[in-house]
Formats: C-alpha cells, sequence, structure tokens
C-alpha cells in the first residue's frame, strides 16, 4: 500500500491537516509530492543534518543546566519528565525551523501557548480527517468546544509559523538551519524560490514533524526502560548476574563515553550513533510504542487491489497502523508492531530482537516512520535527536518512576502521547571510558 509506483493515494483525511497551503506532509497529489519532495529533500541530506548538530547540542546544554537546577540542592527531583521533553523538544525544532528557539526550557514552561495548541491541533485534525465532512462546521458547533477551540489552534499555529518566517525573511540570517534550506530551495520546474505560502507551510510542517513527536518518543523510552525492573534481557555480568536493560544501557554509556561533568560538555553523534544496545532501546521502543501509531490512510486505485488475499475495490481507504491500541470488548486487534509472525514475542518490550544481526529479519516490517515515497523525510534528524538526548541524559543521571504501579496514560490522537511521566531523578557518578 505504502511502496513506489502502486498507484495508492492519500486520502481526504489529509485534508484536514491543510491550513497555510499544501504542504509535503499532506499534499494528495502524487505529481505535486513528487516535486516537492525534490525541493524539500536536500534540506535533509548528510551535509545539511551535519551542520544541524551545534543548535542541537546547544539546546540540550540548556536542558542540562535546568536539569541540574532541578536536582540541587537536595540531591533529588521530582518532576513530570514528559514537560520537560516538550520544552527541550520545541526548542530544537524552533532553532532549526525558525532560525530561533522557543526559550520554553529557559523559562520552563509553555509561556506562548505553543505546546497546548499543537497539542490541540493535531488532535483536531485527526478527528476531523476521519469525517472531512464537517471540517466548514466545526466553528459553529457551539455545543462541544473541541471543534471550534480546535479550529482555533489551527489558526494559531499557522500564525506562529507566518511570524516566524517573516521575521526570518525580513532579518536575514546565514546559519544554515532548515528555514535557510527551504528560503534558498528552487523549484525543479520553474528555478524559482518557492512561493510565499509554500515556505511558511513546509516551515509549519517541520515545526509540526519535528516537536511532540520527539517529546513523545523520548518519553515512551524512558518510561520503558524504567518500568517493570525485574524483567532482564539475556545479558551476564561477573558472577552470573542478570542485568536489566536500563542497567545495560548505562554500562554500555559508561564504557564507552568519557566523563560528562559540565552540561557545555555534549557528546556529539559521531561519538555515540553506532552505540548497539542504545540503537536497539530506541528501535525497540519505537516498535512497541511508536509515536505514530494511527494507519495512514490509502485509496485504493482504479481497478482495485488485493491485499493479504482479499479483493478491494477501487476508492476503499486502507490503513496499516503499527501499535495496537484498539480493543473492543475480548478483541485486541494485532497491527503490524505487535504482530507475532512479524516480531516474536510482539507483546514484550525486547532491544535484544535488534542485535546480533536479528534486525535485518524485522527490519521490513518495522515502519515508525512509515514507508515508501510519502515516508518521513526528517527521520536523520529525529534519529540524531534521539541519540544525543539520551546518551547526554542517561549518562549524567539516573531516573526511576515515581509510582511504578501506575500504569502511564496513553492519549491517540493522530500520535500516542502519554498524558505525564512522573519520574525520580538523581545524577550518577561519571566513570570514564
Amino acid at each position: 500500500m505504502y511502496a513506489h509506483g502502486n498507484g495508492f493515494t492519500k486520502s481526504e483525511f489529509y485534508d484536514a491537516f491543510v491550513s497555510i497551503h499544501r504542504g509535503l506532509f499532506n499534499t494528495r497529489s502524487r505529481a505535486d509530492h513528487t516535486r516537492k519532495r525534490k525541493i524539500v529533500s536536500h534540506t535533509f541530506s548528510q551535509q545539511a543534518i551535519g551542520g544541524f548538530e551545534p543548535y542541537i547540542s546547544k539546546n540540550i546544554s540548556l536542558f542540562l543546566k535546568q536539569m541540574d537546577n532541578l536536582v540541587s540542592p537536595t540531591g533529588v527531583a521530582e518532576f513530570d519528565f514528559l514537560k520537560w521533553a516538550n520544552y527541550l523538544a520545541f526548542d530544537i525544532i524552533g532553532d532549526l525551523a525558525f532560525g530561533e528557539a522557543f526559550h520554553f526550557i529557559e523559562a520552563g514552561n509553555d509561556h506562548n501557548n505553543g505546546i497546548r495548541v499543537l497539542n490541540e491541533r493535531g488532535e483536531w485534525s485527526a478527528t476531523v480527517g476521519t469525517m472531512p465532512w464537517i471540517k466548514p462546521y466545526t466553528p459553529y458547533m457551539f455545543w462541544d468546544n473541541f471543534f471550534p477551540q480546535g479550529m482555533r489552534s489551527v489558526k494559531e499555529l499557522a500564525k506562529i509559523a507566518i511570524t516566524a518566517v517573516e521575521k526570518r525573511k525580513e532579518m536575514g540570517s546565514n546559519r544554515k538551519d532548515l528555514l535557510h534550506f527551504l528560503i534558498s530551495a528552487k523549484d525543479p520546474d520553474t528555478d524559482q524560490p518557492l512561493p510565499d505560502g509554500e515556505l511558511k507551510a513546509e516551515a509549519l510542517t517541520q515545526l509540526i514533524a519535528g516537536s511532540d513527536t520527539t517529546s513523545n518518543s523520548l518519553t515512551h523510552i524512558l518510561d520503558c526502560l524504567c518500568r517493570n525492573p525485574d524483567v532482564y534481557d539475556l545479558h551476564f555480568k561477573g558472577g552470573g548476574r542478570l542485568m536489566s536493560r536500563y542497567e545495560k544501557l548505562c554500562e554500555e554509556l559508561d564504557e564507552k563515553l568519557p566523563s560528562l561533568d559540565s552540561p557545555d560538555e555534549i557528546a556529539k553523534f559521531d561519538e555515540v550513533k553506532d552505540f548497539p544496545y542504545l540503537n536497539a532501546v530506541i528501535s525497540e521502543v519505537l516498535r512497541y510504542r511508536p509515536t505514530s501509531a494511527l494507519g495512514l490512510p490509502r485509496l485504493v486505485p482504479q481497478g482495485g487491489a488485493t491485499i493479504c488475499g482479499e479483493f478491494f475495490t477501487e476508492g476503499t481507504v486502507l490503513s496499516v497502523p503499527s501499535c495496537k491500541l484498539l480493543r473492543f470488548m475480548d478483541l485486541t486487534i494485532d497491527t503490524i508492531h505487535h504482530n507475532d509472525a512479524a516480531f516474536p514475542e510482539a507483546d514484550r518490550f525486547l532491544p535484544s530482537r535488534w542485535l546480533n544481526g536479528k534486525r535485518s529479519t524485522s527490519e521490513k516490517y518495522f515502519i515508525p516512520f512509515s514507508y515508501g515515497p510519502r515516508a518521513c523525510v526528517g527521520r536523520n534528524v529525529a534519529t540524531m535527536e534521539l541519540l544525543k538526548v539520551l546518551s547526554n541524559l542517561l549518562k549524567r543521571y539516573h531516573f526511576e518512576l515515581v509510582d511504578p504501579k501506575h500504569e502511564t496514560v496513553l492519549r491517540e490522537g493522530f500520535l500516542v502521547k502519554p498524558t505525564d511521566l512522573w519520574v525520580r531523578m538523581t545524577k550518577r557518578e561519571q566513570k570514564s571510558k
């Protein structure tokens, strides 16, 4: 369904995600998407991504300074990690997509309501996308504030992007960030810069795609590492002791990284990108609890299509959800990431399934960034962020859940969002490699 050249196109679902102008994510035209992809793809070249790292490191450094402030002077801090993950992710993508962070980390709060607005906009778009015919009426649905407030949030979020792009164009800058590459990009058909509306739409797309997706993933990763510490991976240490997954990851960081005493000392991407267990943990969380779990709807093309032995007529809407959140009475839907045929013992959190060459056997079923020509163009930036944040954070601090018996509440809109994650944080003794 998602592969190249199969005739499937995006459904009306995506119309609910259009605000300023159709962008790379929500355009339904294959020709228009091909044109946009050519324009945007060079923004995410390996050379360009390497230039983004100093901006990511700067915000991680500010984040670690705030973590130091939280843990002083008692040596222990209890706080909602999701909030701080949001501040970090939004500041990083603000720095990259607009040329300036939102300064949420320094303020320690959502001072311009950007996080709230994006959350409301995402839930509104996912809901309206399932019944697109109601979109024109949502401002007037006064009996349910979810709909008019969601429409207001769509406009507010677009305004944030428009204001940021106009400010950058007026002031100018030579910094090589996402917005620089979008402003300097040329249409391959006309050799002209992107029209103003299209430029702002693509900047907005980068903000949406690179903010709460990253913060949710960071929170899911920490939650999965801390939860059920009595469950172990098969990893023996001296004396035959089994190590928890959390311990195993910290051991890898201690063995491979030098002491990182100051928040200004940030481990580089090249240092951490090939850490086996760190990569295995990230992959397993993106499988076990992917941020984007909703099936991405596609229209069956002319002539119909046979999928898994069943024929579907032209115009049928199909999708492949990655995570099983849908339960009806005693029925649980085994979606692709939780299918035992694709991932043995799929309901167990097992980072070891990605080690020792096992990754290749499951790779074709692993779709946290979707698949095919419409797959996430920014996945390499997202991977860099996750690797850098986790390595620098877990090298310095130890985390445990304030209440291990409290199940994390997950809220599904377009994304699977934890509502909070209360953790207890202490400083780790630094060990040199």
